[in-house]
């Protein structure tokens, strides 16, 4: 009868020693590992890197390139491809096995269903493939600095500013992944896309909150990130399911869906599996791509000179009665420098600065 009305003291029975043991085994790894030292490759001396990149830093990186970075493509085949078991796998991630039950890549062990994954977004997203997007990829972007010219309210600006940029972005990656376009973010798909997404972000810090009451039964870990994995299936089949549909009613537009669907069989995957490596385009490419665009503007405003220089360029060799096009590319030097400063200030902006 005790135990049926204050079952709690009972179950700290069982936590104390668990949580001691827990305790015991990381003080033991810790002194394993001051004594044996990291088993990890060399790297740049110090922890806080952002020091050496205030001045000089291509000399840096330079330097960092010839002594501990992978700097070429050969030594990269060698170590991702022929070593691919050793280099390419995954370690365990518990959250990842209830929320993909590592169906997605970054979750994925390393074998021969990691490689037909890779295999299907090479065959639309590689450098050898994505020549063939360019044309959609300027109808976008014709059709996204139309949204951001006719969005002119001044309250809540930035918030509208920034939903324009993720609409074409999921447009852009919806078309690439299955051949449909995004007109509004209101569209139900989407919305529900961003649900998901905003949940795996905030794992683990909101799951915690969300399911905190249910710590006294041993497997609350697992009802919620179970039911979002449910979410996501069905969110994931429909789509690729209506992909299925218009192929067979002869509608279909080349994507990366039909490509995956009518070699199936060959790649061995099953629906759900497929379904999953299917969405990684708009799982990994919306947010991406748009932080990317907000980040340049932000150089822009802090870099006037330089966007100055941008737009004397552009008038120069576009003119003011045309849309640049990537025809322009090789007659754009400056702009080009540009947009790879910007590529590269979305990797400096992880790192600490004093």
């Amino acid at each position: 009868m005790l135990f049926e009305i204050a079952p709690l003291p009972n179950l700290l029975v069982l936590a104390v020693p668990f949580t001691i043991i827990v305790f015991l085994v990381r003080f033991i790894r810790q002194a394993a590992f001051r004594k044996t030292g990291p088993k990890i490759p060399p790297g740049p001396p110090g922890s806080d890197h952002a020091k050496y990149l205030q001045a000089d830093r291509w000399n840096v990186f330079k330097a960092w390139n010839e002594k501990y970075v992978l700097g070429t493509m050969e030594g990269a085949i060698d170590l991702l491809e022929k070593a691919g078991e050793t280099f390419s796998s995954r370690p365990d991630f518990v959250m990842g096995e209830f929320l993909f039950s590592r169906l997605r890549g970054f979750s994925m062990v390393y074998g021969q269903k990691w490689r037909n994954w890779r295999t299907i977004h090479n065959s639309h997203f590689s450098a050898k493939a994505s020549p063939a997007a360019k044309p959609m990829q300027e109808n976008e972007s014709a059709v996204l600095i139309k949204d951001l010219l006719e969005n002119k309210a001044e309250d809540g600006i930035l918030d509208r500013k920034h939903k324009i940029l993720r609409r074409h972005m999921a447009s852009t990656m919806f078309q690439m992944a299955y051949g449909r376009r995004v007109t509004s973010m209101e569209d139900p798909l989407i919305m529900e896309h961003d649900e998901v997404e905003e949940y795996i972000e905030r794992v683990p810090g909101r799951f915690f909150l969300e399911s905190w009451p249910q710590l006294l039964w041993l497997p609350w870990f697992s009802w919620e990130p179970e039911r979002r994995r449910d979410t996501n299936t069905r969110l994931y089949r429909a789509v690729m399911n209506d992909v299925k549909k218009r192929m067979e009613e002869g509608t279909q537009v080349p994507c990366t869906t039909q490509w995956a669907l009518e070699r199936q069989k060959e790649l061995g995957f099953d629906d759900l599996e497929l379904s999953y490596a299917l969405s990684s385009p708009w799982a990994a490419g919306i947010g991406t791509v748009s932080t990317a665009i907000e980040i340049a503007i932000l150089a822009i405003l802090h870099y006037p000179e330089a966007y100055a220089k941008v737009n004397e360029e552009m008038d120069r060799v576009v003119g003011r009665d045309r849309m640049p096009t990537f025809a322009d590319q090789q007659s754009l030097p400056y702009l080009d420098a540009f947009i790879k400063e910007t590529m590269r200030y979305i990797s400096l902006s992880h790192m600490p600065v004093k």
